[in-house]
């Protein structure tokens, strides 16, 4: 019982559970990111970059392609893409990479879209409501007169006052979530980014290295 009315009937109630549903997705977004994020570590990328170096060394960039498709990892994801284009000059390479890094940034913040928008509409389906059942209150209470005390009508005010604090309960989280996500994939990229510049110069380097060779 929650102010003298089931929990059941509560959660029933249109709006609130509208914010259950969305309070669901929110959490299925987190957990989604915060695994997503885990596999991402400075320790596998570095083995990546160190056996990428070897392959490109002894020219066995089929292996290289296999190696890092056999990957899901953002960061193999541009290695194999560098390594389908080795054969181009590195101002196409330097292009080819730029838009790969937009395209790692776009996949990192996948389903931020979701944490964001609840963040921000949660309380305003708190709020509207909490502005409907306080309708519905004096409405009840104007349909009774004076059979209704103002018990009755506080309590009414009281249980609509439930949807605003839950949607404020979810959306503080939510947005907590969301900014230490964005700053999470700023850091994952910046060094994303300069990996995949040591890939990209690495590859140019044995390349004009073995052109040079009669």
């Amino acid at each position: 019982m929650i102010l003298g009315q089931p929990i059941l009937k509560l959660a029933l109630n249109p709006f609130m559970l509208v914010l259950e549903i969305s309070s669901i997705f929110a959490l299925w977004a987190i957990i989604d990111r915060l695994i997503a994020y885990m596999k991402i570590s400075e320790k596998e990328e570095r083995k990546i970059i160190e056996r990428t170096k070897i392959l490109i060394e002894k020219g066995r960039f089929e292996e290289l392609k296999a190696f890092s498709s056999a990957l899901n990892r953002p960061f193999a994801k541009i290695v194999n893409l560098l390594a389908e284009n080795i054969h181009y000059p590195k101002e196409v390479l330097e292009s080819i990479l730029e838009s790969a890094l937009m395209l790692t940034r776009l996949e990192l913040g996948k389903k931020l879209n979701v944490l964001g928008t609840i963040s921000y509409i949660a309380p305003l389906l708190g709020l509207l409501g909490t502005v409907v059942g306080i309708i519905q209150a004096f409405y009840a209470v104007a349909q009774k007169g004076a059979a209704v005390g103002p018990e009755a009508m506080m309590e009414g005010v009281a249980i609509a006052l439930l949807t605003t604090a839950l949607g404020i309960m979810i959306a503080v989280p939510c947005a907590i979530m969301y900014n230490y996500f964005r700053n999470k994939i700023d850091h994952l990229m910046a060094r994303i980014e300069v990996s995949a510049e040591e890939i990209m110069n690495f590859m140019v380097y044995v390349k004009e290295q073995k052109e040079k060779v009669p």
